[in-house]
């Protein structure tokens, strides 16, 4: 897997400037032992993007002018999902009852996996597609700008997430397990990046938003 920086564990926690070595090594050990329990796994599927008034997407109209813009120029895309599996949800739950500074840097180092997760099967997916000369733009997840949640569903049917990989979603479309993604990955020959991720969201008051 991607290493897992822990910067990012830091910016999740909402840590400003140096770290103290309690902190430190509260992480270090979160994260073996996130080693130990995750499970995690992705699948993918390629669609072509269709455009009119609105984005058309594997049997999806999509009205969504953030998604527009992140699928510039892109005559493909991904629909992505991935997942670190339901026992770290046992372990977050674990810590929340036993410690809750452990349970607050689990909850950080989880987030930074499930990422660095997804950085490591978007550069497996880009190998595959290099031979065609496209690249993939960043992935642009429902909830980014003005991209419902409510989309999640649809991705994880397209996928049959459930089935495959154990990913459900609760009636606040909220995904379980929690340390779960969906996104959009668009394919395109240009090589230079769209903005993505919180650049592309408007939700500018966001405790996790990167600098």
């Amino acid at each position: 897997m991607a290493e897992l920086r822990r910067g990012e564990i830091l910016r999740y926690l909402g840590c400003r400037g140096e770290a103290d070595a309690a902190t430190l090594s509260l992480i270090e050990s979160c994260v073996a032992e996130l080693d130990r329990t995750a499970r995690p796994r992705y699948r993918a599927r390629r669609f072509p993007v269709v455009r009119g008034a609105d984005l058309f997407i594997a049997d999806m109209e999509i009205a969504s002018h953030s998604l527009k813009s992140a699928l510039k120029d892109c005559a493909w895309t991904y629909l992505f999902t991935a997942t670190l599996g339901e026992d770290v949800d046992l372990l977050l739950r674990r810590y929340s009852a036993l410690s809750v500074s452990r349970a607050a840097v689990m909850q950080a180092a989880a987030a930074a996996y499930i990422e660095a997760y997804c950085d490591e099967a978007c550069r497996l997916l880009s190998e595959d597609v290099s031979p065609e000369g496209l690249s993939l733009r960043p992935r642009f997840s429902p909830g980014y700008g003005d991209l419902p949640l409510s989309l999640q569903r649809n991705i994880l049917a397209i996928l049959d997430a459930q089935r495959s990989l154990g990913i459900t979603l609760t009636g606040g479309l909220l995904l379980l397990p929690t340390k779960s993604v969906t996104a959009f990955i668009g394919l395109s020959r240009d090589a230079s990046c769209a903005a993505s991720g919180c650049a592309a969201c408007c939700k500018t008051d966001c405790a996790y938003r990167k600098e």
